[in-house]
């Protein structure tokens, strides 16, 4: 009796043994996977508005050079690191702090078959406290592919450059009171740098 019961359990262990070997993704060829868009650009700029808070939604693909009869799953992440090659190769930048930054979806699909995988989603936000007239810049790269952070994803990495411009309120920090010529009761000069004010109250 327990040879009979080995006998039928040996094929359907090995049958799931192929079961699985065969829904695991084909391993894709080193550097397939790269950003879809056009080589030799690195930077997307985009001026942003300090002027109130929204949500700026980014998006982003991967594209796959080749073809596979499986499913891979892609994920982007950002890199804060990069951000002193992109100051060796462009110039001053400040990276975007992370309370500004969200990935609503970070991890898409290739599907098989396809060259371009679903769509990312990079949220922007809290730009009232960013500060005016800057450059600020955030490194996006391709984290691994179907969990291997080395092969299939290439070494390319892309730079979201925001231009920030006019504020809504004067920024105070570091001012001070040189002189004054007279003051009224208890209200004293120093309380003009209280508070921010707009521009248009300070003739800006």
């Amino acid at each position: 009796m327990q040879r009979i019961y080995i006998a039928i359990i040996c094929p359907l262990l090995i049958l799931l043994a192929a079961c699985s070997k065969d829904s695991s993704p084909a391993l894709l060829p080193e550097g397939s996977i790269s950003f879809k868009l056009s080589e030799g650009k690195d930077t997307i700029e985009m001026p942003l508005s300090i002027l109130k808070d929204s949500a700026v939604v980014l998006k982003l693909q991967a594209a796959f050079t080749g073809s596979t009869s499986g499913n891979h799953w892609i994920t982007f992440a950002i890199d804060t690191t990069k951000i002193r090659d992109y100051r060796a190769r462009f110039g001053q930048g400040i990276l975007v702090p992370a309370p500004h930054y969200l990935f609503f979806k970070s991890n898409v699909r290739l599907s098989a078959g396809a060259t371009e995988s679903d769509t990312a989603q990079l949220n922007i936000g809290q730009q009232t406290k960013l500060m005016e007239y800057s450059t600020y810049v955030l490194p996006i790269v391709i984290q691994s592919v179907d969990g291997e952070p080395e092969g299939a994803a290439s070494g390319r990495v892309i730079y979201f450059v925001f231009k920030t411009g006019k504020p809504l309120f004067i920024n105070k920090q570091g001012w001070t009171i040189a002189a004054f010529t007279s003051q009224n009761g208890t209200n004293a000069p120093t309380g003009l740098l209280d508070e921010k004010q707009p521009d248009y109250l300070l003739g800006q």
